[in-house]
């Protein structure tokens, strides 16, 4: 071989290794960072990644990473590839069937979500009823769409929104145009944490903190933190205010430890008075969420404790002659096997509102 061709096909040889090298490097990160649900950089990651689209196992990876960033068509395109390139995964009808119910295409969302239920065959459990309370809704969605509008939603927009979670929004009692929320963006105390909740650069996973908004001039305001007093390295979400606004309610977490937290300050000032543990029957442990503080002698939540109906029940729990009284269930006439949760009773206490998948 002429000496000169030798150097070349070396130099060619040398190149082709060092890219395919490259390309096992960052296949091999974007999956260290999917591991992490850090879909926003892992999608970042397989876009570059030179095969892609000849890679069932990447293939997978981007079509969940779009799901969870809510590109929900994207998602249908990138597993209806993986499925052709081999991929076994035994969850892409589940996540075809998501995507198709998000963009309010229920007629073929009921198609993927009966594929899935082939995949367990005689297998019986809590996931195959989770598919089945599925495929009613997409039968009971279209129907939906014919009722008359109750109510108009609006976004607060990229002031108080992010592309991380925002969570259990609740209006100011004093200030109406202010609202208080949790929120696991990445400023929060706590650092990227990993699945069981230890430090990790990798991570794209936060825990919550407590965040306020204000609408002023007929926009939004930056949002507002709270500070290290409130906001520490575990989980903080909000829950609710006593009447007057004197006093935040919030759970505060880290892995399985839950307690629930009072935090009496002044409204619109940085000053705390005292922050301590919420003294009532609602107790997280046996699995007590969602509290909603009618009034100083009133609680309600939801719960999956013992001797519910099924799922999460909605409770009341009353204080008389200063000591709180067991939670009562509210019955079947408000509960049911399925879940129901989030319950808001307006302000004459009369109307009871509450969120269930029956």
């Amino acid at each position: 071989m002429n000496r000169f061709l030798h150097i070349v096909f070396i130099a060619l040889f040398t190149a082709l290794g060092s890219g395919l090298m490259a390309q096992k490097v960052l296949k091999k990160q974007a999956l260290a960072l999917f591991q992490r649900d850090n879909y926003q950089e892992a999608a970042k990651a397989l876009d570059v990644y030179e095969q892609l689209k000849e890679d069932g196992e990447a293939l997978y990876m981007r079509a969940v990473c779009a799901y969870h960033l809510n590109q929900a068509q994207q998602c249908i395109d990138l597993m209806q590839l993986a499925y052709k390139m081999g991929s076994d995964k035994k969850d892409i009808y589940l996540y075809v069937a998501r995507s198709y119910q998000a963009l309010g295409n229920y007629t073929e969302a009921a198609v993927y979500f009966k594929n899935q239920l082939k995949n367990y065959g005689d297998k019986r459990g809590a996931e195959v009823e989770a598919i089945i309370t599925e495929i009613k809704r997409c039968e009971y969605g279209p129907k939906l769409i014919h009722l008359p509008q109750l109510a108009y939603v609006d976004n607060l927009g990229s002031a108080a929104n992010s592309v991380y979670d925002e969570i259990n929004p609740i209006q100011s009692p004093n200030y109406q145009n202010k609202y208080y929320f949790s929120s696991n963006r990445e400023q929060s105390y706590g650092g990227p944490r990993g699945k069981n909740g230890e430090s990790d650069h990798l991570s794209n996973h936060y825990y919550y903190d407590l965040y306020a908004v204000e609408l002023a001039g007929g926009n939004y305001t930056p949002i507002q933190a709270f500070g290290p007093v409130q906001n520490t390295t575990q989980n903080e979400i909000i829950q609710d205010f006593n009447s007057d606004g004197s006093v935040m309610y919030y759970l505060r977490y880290a892995g399985n430890s839950i307690k629930a937290v009072t935090d009496t300050f002044k409204e619109g000032d940085t000053e705390v008075i005292s922050v301590g543990t919420l003294q009532s029957p609602f107790d997280p442990s046996l699995g007590d969420v969602d509290l909603k503080v009618f009034n100083d002698s009133t609680l309600l939540f939801a719960s999956n404790r013992l001797g519910g109906y099924g799922g999460y029940d909605i409770f009341v729990c009353k204080k008389k002659q200063g000591q709180w009284q067991s939670p009562v269930n509210l019955g079947p006439g408000v509960n049911s096997a399925y879940n129901e949760k989030c319950p808001y009773l307006t302000k004459g206490g009369n109307v009871l509102f509450f969120s269930s998948d029956y």
